[in-house]
């Protein structure tokens, strides 16, 4: 009775008043004063569940506030019901929930219906409920850009939260993984949708290039002085932008949302699959918690101070990461051809001195600078490498060679990404290399310690090539491409549209050792000299056969097998006969740094469309 009575008092269930709520979605969401864009669409992802129409009735509570006490935001909502048809009767539930919130929000929500693979077997489906994720994530995403709403909310609550850190320990998830859900992040499962994940926002322009080594100075309290770092002229613009989802209820336990919901009259519908805990792991977490029999190192108070232990932890070590980035030069960063070269000497003067406190202090703050180097060090990794993100783990590697090693090696491969060491004693600084600014030579030779570049490691012999194919523009209807061509992401690094006037198929494929002959030839003489100085000086070794090329998707007229290339897109370089037949737009990934200035227009383009 008594350890009842204390669950009671503890989870004592109260209605969570709109005033709560808008500050709860303002720590989430970010903006503390009103933009200047208005009104501000927000997507509401709702399933009809106490839980998420607690969410749209405080939502609709929030903008009937006085103007002042919601700091003169002005709100406009997208409601989204995903019918996930997994059992029956779903699609008509799905139409009851939208009339209860059209009711509510005054707005027409949108029923977004799953579309499984055909034989698909849900009741046997082994990993129904990761599936069901992905496919749900998707729909919402498409509608969001569908609608140009790049902020969507979620009705995750506390108990959401107990259950998530119960899963990932029972994994046997560690550090960063038991800080469970995020009150904010990138919309997950759309990788490689354009406008949905990372992309869609408005386009960053490249660098102009500077003769300073210095990088992007800051100015006092860390801003960034608009100052270019050694970035190409021509450099192609980045993407920027994506859907951000926000979870405004994750502090507040389920059962302060259902009391929001009885106590307004507001009603909702139970989903009887939630309650098999046979169905889904996360059902069966739950239903443990509900118990109240676990240990109380795993009840839902623990697993929420761990979560946010966790969570202070990683922020400790975020920061000192930052602090990391601010110390690190920015020497040349290339993303025609994806190559990055930074000065290192400073970050590993701090990082050392970090390490060597733990002598005198304790051994925690060794700890948290090694995973802080960690930190830094992704970031910049995840700047070249094909990869969405790179576990910590790979990165380890990483951090030994660069930062804690007396004598680092002159290169090395990992997490998919290569590295190589500038040393004057042993490496000739020539005009082609990596950081051959001519104007830098000097100041580079008297910097030299922990110069490296980086770039996306060469495909290995049994490594599948990145491959997008392109139809072509059929005067016949049924033969046509869909009107609508969006840019498709290429070896996880550039998003690319082709327009296809010829007669064939082609395909974005890397360029080769066995491409470059033909290629060349193909180009009149005049242009030639030029386009082969280009390759010598941007894309040297290696780094020239991560390029992406747009060729023939057959090997037509060829002695040798091998396709034909008829542009290299990212270098602005097309073959003489297809000047009138090939348009594209080519974008380089969204980078998660501060190196970005503003310039002109990208010369990597050919004829806009679109």
């Amino acid at each position: 009775m008594q350890q009842s009575f204390q669950r009671t008092v503890r989870h004592a269930a109260k209605p969570i008043s709109p005033n709560t709520f808008f500050d709860a979605l303002c720590q989430a969401w970010g903006p503390k004063t009103a933009l200047k864009r208005s009104p501000i669409k927000f997507g509401l992802a709702l399933s009809g569940g106490v839980d998420s129409m607690a969410l749209a009735y405080l939502c609709v509570a929030m903008t009937r506030l006085p103007s002042q006490e919601r700091r003169n935001f002005k709100f406009q909502f997208h409601p989204y019901i995903v019918d996930h048809r997994s059992r029956e009767g779903s699609s008509e539930e799905a139409i009851l929930v939208a009339e209860r919130v059209e009711q509510l929000l005054g707005v027409q929500p949108k029923i977004l219906p799953i579309t499984w693979p055909p034989s698909t077997q849900l009741a046997t489906l082994p990993n129904f409920e990761s599936e069901a994720r992905r496919l749900r994530y998707q729909a919402l995403g498409q509608a969001c850009r569908n609608d140009h709403v790049s902020s969507l909310l979620l009705a995750h609550h506390s108990d959401d939260q107990a259950e998530t850190v119960l899963i990932r320990l029972a994994n046997g998830h560690r550090a960063a993984g038991l800080q469970g859900i995020r009150s904010s992040a990138d919309i997950p499962e759309c990788l490689g949708l354009h406008g949905i994940h990372g992309s869609g926002g408005e386009y960053v322009p490249g660098l102009k290039d500077a003769t300073d080594l210095g990088g992007p100075k800051r100015k006092a309290g860390g801003k960034m002085n608009q100052r270019p770092c050694g970035i190409e002229l021509n450099a192609i613009q980045m993407e920027s932008g994506g859907i951000k989802i926000y979870r405004p209820l994750l502090s507040f336990p389920k059962e302060d949302l259902i009391m929001t919901c009885t106590s307004t009259g507001v009603e909702w519908v139970e989903d009887a699959t939630n309650r098999d805990p046979t169905l889904t792991v996360r059902n069966a977490a739950r239903k443990l918690l509900k118990t109240g029999r676990l240990p109380r190192a795993l009840q839902k108070a623990s697993l929420l101070q761990l979560a946010m232990s966790s969570q202070t932890k990683l922020k400790s070590r975020e920061d000192v990461a930052e602090r990391y980035i601010d110390a690190c030069n920015i020497v040349k960063f290339d993303n025609r051809v994806g190559l990055l070269s930074v000065q290192l000497s400073e970050v590993v003067r701090l990082a050392r001195l970090n390490s060597s406190l733990a002598e005198t202090e304790h051994d925690r703050c060794t700890t948290r600078s090694q995973s802080a180097a960690v930190i830094f060090l992704r970031k910049l990794v995840e700047v070249v490498s094909p990869e969405n993100t790179t576990p910590l783990k790979a990165i380890q590697a990483v951090v030994d060679n660069m930062i804690w090693t007396t004598d680092p090696p002159m290169g090395f491969t990992a997490a998919r990404v290569k590295f190589e060491r500038f040393d004057s004693k042993r490496t000739k600084l020539e005009d082609n290399h990596p950081l051959g600014i001519p104007e830098s030579r000097k100041e580079l030779q008297n910097n030299e310690t922990h110069i490296w570049t980086m770039s996306r490691e060469p495909y290995r012999r049994w490594e599948p090539r990145p491959t997008i194919s392109i139809p072509y523009n059929s005067d016949e209807p049924h033969l046509r491409p869909p009107r609508e061509n969006r840019f498709e992401l290429w070896d996880g690094r550039f998003w690319i549209r082709v327009e296809n006037n010829t007669r064939h198929l082609l395909i974005v494929r890397p360029f080769t050792k066995a491409d470059l002959k033909p290629f060349l030839a193909a180009i009149s003489f005049p242009k030639r000299s030029s386009i082969t100085k280009m390759l010598k000086e941007v894309a040297p070794g290696d780094i020239r056969w991560t390029l992406p090329t747009i060729a023939l998707a057959d090997p037509v007229g060829s002695d040798d097998g091998i396709s034909e290339v008829l542009a290299l897109p990212s270098l602005g370089v097309v073959v003489d006969r297809m000047k009138n037949k090939l348009r594209w737009q080519i974008r380089y990934k969204r980078v998660n740094l501060n190196i970005n200035a503003t310039v002109g227009p990208s010369g990597a383009e050919r004829n806009k469309f679109g």
